[in-house]
């Protein structure tokens, strides 16, 4: 139902228009016919009205009226149309289920006492199997070692992806500003990211790239230039 005291009404839209303004002025008692005696412009409402013509009328006491008439333009604006906003109310209801019973039914023999302690076995060893390869899978196979006080430490140690190998040299990742560092690479990790390119984030902005050989690999890493070696061990 419509609620009339919600009704508000809007301006939709105004434009423009112009139009002509013109005024007739007497001006009696002139000695002669002369436009000097006659006002150029005038202003009417506001609007500046310039002259358009003069009339000139010979009184019979010697003297001359004037009519003159003046003209301008003017401008407006109008209102294009209105936008109405209302509110309406009224009640809704819905029917809904209080309750849903399922009723379950299981198939089968129960599983002798023997074979139910050996897959209790089976399963426990396989569910620790998972958790150990999951737990493998995310470890830190890198380390980040920086030049600190002539000697490299380690700053952080990482895990670099086997699909989208990079590293993050940058003072913001590291929590270091110095010139140099190498990074290390477990002996399993390298055998998994063979011949693919790392990416390296460095500190001076670039982003350098290196193939990964199959062995045990260490890169070093300046802020204005990079060396790669290899050792198997």
């Amino acid at each position: 139902m419509l609620q009339p005291e919600s009704i508000t009404t809007t301006e939709a839209g105004k434009e423009s228009y112009g139009y002509t303004v013109s005024d007739t002025r007497e001006y009696p008692n002139l000695d002669r016919n002369d436009t000097a005696y006659i006002p150029k412009a005038v202003e009417k409402n506001g609007v500046s009205l310039t002259l358009a013509g003069i009339d000139w009328q010979a009184m019979g006491n010697g003297t001359f009226t004037a009519t003159a008439s003046y003209s301008g333009r003017a401008t407006g604006s109008k209102v294009t149309g209105y936008t109405s906003k209302a509110i309406y109310s009224g009640e809704v209801s819905k029917e809904t289920l209080d309750s849903c019973t399922y009723k379950v039914i299981y198939e089968g023999a129960p599983i002798p006492a023997p074979y139910l302690q050996y897959g209790l076995t089976a399963g426990s060893v396989l569910a620790l199997l998972i958790i150990l390869a999951v737990l493998w899978n995310r470890r830190k196979n890198a380390k980040i070692y920086a030049l600190l006080d002539g000697e490299f430490k380690i700053v952080r140690r990482v895990r670099i992806s086997y699909i989208d190998p990079i590293v993050d040299l940058t003072s913001a990742a590291v929590q270091s500003r110095v010139s140099e560092y190498i990074i290390t690479i477990d002996r399993w990790a390298t055998k998994r990211l063979n011949n693919q390119r790392l990416r390296i984030l460095c500190g001076d902005g670039m982003v350098r790239e290196r193939n990964i050989p199959f062995a045990f690999h260490f890169i070093t890493i300046y802020r204005g230039e990079q060396r790669s070696n290899s050792r198997k061990r």
